[in-house]
């Protein structure tokens, strides 16, 4: 039968010495002698990205880093701001379309691809405000979509196209 044992380069072992000094307190060890044993402490290691060289920073960073230090990839343990987390934060995407969602109208289905990496991308649409139906005011515009999140402006001018 054979065992084998795989551990991670995280763990360390810690040794503890075969001789008896007078420091040493033995609690659970009545009057026997300390037999050599091997500890093993898991000490988890976090990737650490390759930090910037010292020539790579700009004089703001060092400033900056020196008195702060480096940055960490997860201060306190919060993620950072990024595109991957919040992508409705950088700019729009030219080459990304999004698709459709199931119980979209056929006017939303139209607008939809528009939306990707965005709040509303896989959020219902509701039509708030019809300025043919409503009345073309500002007043009665913003009565209908003030407080109500992100919206969406779509404008057909008088020879068709949609903006």
């Amino acid at each position: 039968v054979t065992t084998n044992a795989f551990m991670t380069p995280s763990v360390r072992k810690i040794h503890q010495a075969d001789t008896t000094t007078t420091t040493q307190l033995h609690f659970f060890n009545f009057g026997k002698k300390p037999e050599e044993k091997e500890q093993v402490v898991e000490m988890p290691k976090k990737e650490e990205k390759p930090a910037p060289e010292e020539e790579d920073l700009d004089p703001i960073e060092k400033l900056f880093s020196f008195f702060f230090g480096k940055p960490e990839e997860e201060p306190f343990g919060l993620k950072r701001f990024g595109a991957a987390r919040f992508p409705e934060q950088y700019p729009a995407t030219v080459d990304e379309w999004a698709e459709p969602l199931e119980g979209d109208s056929p006017d939303v289905a139209k607008l939809r691809p528009l939306l990707k990496n965005t709040n509303m991308e896989f959020r219902g649409l509701t039509l708030s405000y019809d300025a043919n139906k409503n009345g073309w005011n500002a007043e009665k515009f913003h009565q209908a979509v003030d407080r109500k999140g992100g919206a969406l402006v779509v404008c057909t001018t008088q020879t068709g196209q949609v903006c």
